[in-house]
């Protein structure tokens, strides 16, 4: 058998796929180690920016939100009533109490617009920051440059499911920015269903009642817009939460080791 092997060349043959499987072997492991030399791991970029003061920035901003919304059921609530009394006749003087509630009303639609803005901004700044903390800091979890996470928010249609998915991917890289691997908690869905739901209520809303005429159908109406402050408030009640467990998140970065450092590569020494 030996010489059948060496008389037909076989051996030859033999030793090649030997070298040859031998060599692709070495290939490869050279180029996985190649490949883990470019992957980047955590470490807090030195860069990094505290979430305190944007964080801090967004708490008051919701609570300006709720105040505003807070003070809409409290205006509603006097109009069914203002309603119901002059249904039955017991206001005496109907003109100057429906001129008060029209001047508040327009009070606090202008106000609305300015909170409104301000908690867009205070938003953005709040993503922006934690976005470009996850980016620079390589953590994983998030796809999201920073300019993008803020940027969804202000993007039609996408903007009614994006800015979720841009906060649940940040909570996961800032509570677990080695791996990536943490469970975003349910209450981010609570979260942005609420707020969601309340808009879309809202708009109903705001529509429909300028076409009603009578004092029954406006209170029904009422009723909804009601609902739908109530889930602002709940909406922003979550964020609230959302906001100062991500800041937490992120302060404790500093508790986590450094990964352990390379050795260093010989340029000299052939890749593969």
């Amino acid at each position: 058998m030996p010489e059948l092997i060496a008389h037909t060349g076989m051996g030859a043959t033999l030793g090649e796929w030997t070298k040859a499987d031998e060599i692709g072997t070495e290939a490869a492991a050279a180029l996985e180690l190649a490949q883990a030399g470019k992957r980047r791991e955590f470490w807090i970029s030195p860069q990094h920016r505290s979430l305190g003061g944007a964080g801090a920035f967004l708490l008051f901003a919701l609570a300006i939100f709720v105040i505003m919304h807070l003070a809409s059921i409290a205006l509603n609530m006097s109009a069914v009533s203002f309603l119901e009394r002059a249904s039955a006749g017991a206001i005496a003087d109907i003109y100057g109490e429906a001129s008060a509630l029209e001047s508040n009303a327009n009070t606090l639609m202008m106000t609305s617009i300015g909170v409104l803005v301000l908690c867009a901004i205070a938003y953005s700044v709040f993503v922006y920051t934690a976005a470009w903390n996850i980016d620079n800091s390589h953590a994983s979890g998030c796809e999201f440059t920073p300019g993008w996470a803020a940027g969804w928010s202000f993007v039609p249609f996408a903007n009614l499911f994006m800015p979720y998915k841009v906060m649940k991917e940040i909570w996961i890289a800032s509570h677990d920015p080695a791996r990536g691997a943490a469970v975003a908690p349910g209450f981010l869905v609570v979260w942005w269903l609420s707020y969601i739901i309340g808009n879309l209520v809202s708009n109903i809303t705001d529509r429909i009642v300028q076409t009603l005429e009578t004092p029954e159908q406006i209170i029904s109406i009422t009723w909804w817009s009601v609902g739908a402050s109530i889930l602002s408030i709940g909406s922003a009640t979550v964020l609230f939460v959302i906001v100062r467990r991500i800041i937490a998140a992120q302060a404790g970065w500093t508790s986590i080791p450094a990964p352990p450092p390379r050795a260093a590569r010989d340029p000299n020494a052939p890749l593969f």
